[in-house]
Parts: structure tokens; sequence; C-alpha cells
């Protein structure tokens, strides 16, 4: 299993390989190490480097920004740093962390420092060497997450350290872990890309960050975000747009043009009120309404057996990406029709435990990504409502889940004789 806190955003070349992989020791043998390997900073496609397949930039909240050279060229390795921490500037600005932060001056020396690879390298000395004091550790986070993309409120959090409890909690650094840092950035090989996790856990935050990043990389995307619930795709269409500007995304969102966000089923009467009217209205299909023997399954059979009819010069793709929510309250027919009408990729995101009570036969699981770290719960009261709500405590268990569904709901197996 890939450690959850471990990220790796660097393409593998015969410089850095066998320092990549002495990082995925390391991280194996210490899973609650938070480990970031860049090269550029994530989330903003312009940041590119001459100097990057020759070096790498090691992130970790307890320790100083690392800049590694792998092939000691001094002066290119030189330009690199300074170019790097340019643009991480350019993003404190950006995201106003400057005022709070300083300038890369007041910062580069005590967070940041330059490495060179020998062939005596060691992670554990690395990391080591370059521990940070405690009064230093908040704003290397703060840096890191202009990085990685996981950006906090900094007017609201602040930068100093409270010795209040409570001020520690409201005033925590959010950082995406590794699993996350994957779903949003990683490319990955299947059409339909899923999250599984727990309520807390993220998921539709994961979501907007997924289409945020979908929308700014090219100009012509049609995007549909949906889900069963009307309430939360109106929660979730009046969140977008201070999302979006909260982000700096300086893009215009092109309702119904470029981004949809609306439920599953819609109304006949308006094409772009749902995404069962709109794929009705696109591919020229008569709109069943709802009623007792009408449901999802129903519907959304019919169009895919129409779109699996038509002629391969006659289909075109609805979308370029669809993205849903919740979806435990889906059939798998539906999943079918949305990797079927969408050119790219599906990204789905759910929790299985939601619906467990009500299906007692366990369903398929095919899941990418695994959400187990929950921000709303103490782990410990979750733990202890699962026991309770489960019977775990009981002679006779009221459910007792496989080992696959209990790592899907982001525990951890181990086996005692």
């Amino acid at each position: 299993m890939v450690n959850s806190l471990f990220f790796n955003h660097v393409q593998t070349n015969e410089a850095n390989k066998h320092i990549i992989q002495k990082f995925e020791e390391y991280v194996d043998t210490n899973p609650n190490e938070q480990v970031y390997l860049i090269t550029a900073p994530l989330g903003e496609q312009k940041y590119q480097y001459d100097y990057e397949d020759n070096a790498l930039v090691i992130l970790s909240p307890k320790h100083k920004i690392i800049f590694l050279d792998l092939s000691d060229r001094e002066d290119e390795f030189e330009e690199y740093y300074e170019d790097f921490l340019e643009d991480l500037s350019s993003l404190s600005d950006k995201f106003n962390y400057k005022q709070f932060i300083g300038r890369p001056r007041k910062w580069k020396d005590e967070i940041t420092t330059q490495e060179v690879c020998n062939q005596s390298f060691d992670v554990e000395t690395l990391l080591e060497k370059n521990k940070l004091s405690d009064g230093l550790k908040r704003k290397n986070e703060l840096l890191i997450s202009l990085l990685i993309g996981s950006i906090n409120n900094v007017e609201k959090i602040g930068v100093d350290t409270s010795d209040s409890l409570l001020e520690k909690v409201k005033n925590n650094i959010i950082l995406f872990d590794g699993d996350q840092t994957r779903f949003i950035y990683k490319d990955f090989e299947n059409k339909t890309v899923s999250i599984q996790g727990l309520s807390g856990t993220g998921k539709t935050e994961l979501l907007l960050h997924k289409l945020k990043e979908l929308y700014t990389t090219d100009e012509d995307t049609k995007i549909f975000f949906t889900c069963h619930n009307i309430a939360l795709a109106n929660t979730l269409k009046e969140r977008i747009p201070g999302f979006f500007n909260f982000m700096k995304v300086e893009k215009q969102i092109e309702w119904d043009k470029r981004l949809w966000v609306d439920r599953a089923w819609g109304s006949q009467r308006d094409k772009n009120s749902g995404l069962y009217s709109y794929l009705c209205h696109f591919y020229g299909i008569p709109f069943l309404r709802y009623s007792y023997i009408t449901d999802y399954k129903k519907i959304f059979s019919q169009v895919l057996e129409h779109v699996n009819s038509l002629d391969a010069e006659d289909f075109e793709y609805a979308f370029d990406y669809i993205l849903i929510d919740e979806r435990q309250d889906f059939p798998n027919v539906f999943f079918e029709l949305c990797e079927k009408v969408a050119r790219h990729k599906v990204y789905i995101a759910g929790d299985i435990f939601q619906d467990i009570f009500e299906n007692t036969k366990e369903t398929e699981l095919k899941v990418d990504v695994i959400l187990n770290r929950c921000y709303r719960t103490d782990p410990r009261t979750l733990m202890f409502a699962h026991a309770i709500g489960m019977g775990l405590f009981e002679k006779k268990k009221f459910n007792w889940l496989s080992n696959e569904y209990w790592e899907a709901i982001g525990y951890r197996i181990e086996e005692q004789n």
C-alpha cells in the first residue's frame, strides 16, 4: 500500500531514479513522515525550469525546503534555485501570504537549503541535518501549502503559533496529504477515477480543487459536476464562484457553456437543469419523468442503450469531463454512461459506508484513492461510533466487513494469530 503521506510528482530519469527509490524506502519505514517530491510548484502549469531533470525539491513540514542538485552543475543549479524562489514569492504575493511571511530574503536562509547529491546520500541523514526549530515550522508549512496548491486563508489563521489548544485547532494549517495530492495532480491511466472516504475526509473539497485544475488547464473544456441531491447541487453551484475567487482563478465561469453544476435528473423544460435532461436534449432521446416505476437505473439504461446504438461516425461526446459527488446514490449503469459520454475522464467521490446497512451484500469496490484522514471527527470518536453502530463488541456482530471494505473506509488491517 502506498504511504498516504508521501507524494512524488517527479518524472523518473537516470539522474533521480535511485534517489526517488531511497525516499520510497524511507517512507515505507517511517509511515508518519509527510514528504513531497517536486521539481516545480504544483497547480500552476506555467512554472517550468531548464534544470528540472537534474534537481529535486523535498518538502516536509518538520524540515527545511531542500533543493537537491543531482548533477553537480553549480551555476545552473543556483539559477534554478533563484528562479524557483522567485516563483514561490510570486505565489506568496498572489495568495496574500507575503504580508504575513515576508519576502524570500527574510526566510530563505533559515527555511531553505541547497544540497548536492553524492555517493553516500542517505535520506535520514539529510532530513536530520535539516530539521527546523518549532518557531519556523509554521512558516514552512505555509510555504509548502503554496507549493502543493493547498491554499489556506492566511489572514484568518495567521503565522504565529498560539499557546491555546482551541486556537491551535482553529488556526491549523491544512496540507493535502499524499492521497489528496495524487487525486488532484496525478494523470491516472484509467478513464474513471474514484475516491473513497468517510464523511469529513474532504471529498467534495478535492472535487472542487480538481474542477479548478481542469477548468483552468484548457480554454475549451466542457465539464458537468453532478450529484443526486438538488440541495447539494445548489450548494455546490453557490460555492464555486467563491472558491474560484479564493484560488485566484482568472478565467470567468461560463455557466451552461463550459461548466454545468446540477443534479443528475433535471427537468424536461430546461435542458441545463440536470445531467439526464442535458443528455436527452444532446442525443435526441425522449425524457422520462420520475415515477414509482421510473428510477435512475431505468433512465440511464435508456440513454446508454441509445448511445451504444449510434454508429461511430454519428457519435459525439457530450462533455470532456464529468465529476460526481456522493457515488453511493447511483447505480453502476450511471457510471458506465458517464464514461461513455465523457471524452477524457470521469471523477467520482463517495462513501460506501453510508449505505452499508441498506445492502446485505457487499458490492464490487473499484477505488483509486482512499482518504483515511477525517478532519471533522477525532479518529477515536469515529472508531468508537463504528464499533457501537456495527455491534463489534457483541458476541454476534451486527455487521462485519471484509478486509477490502475495512481498508476502503480508511482502516489498516493487522491480523494476529
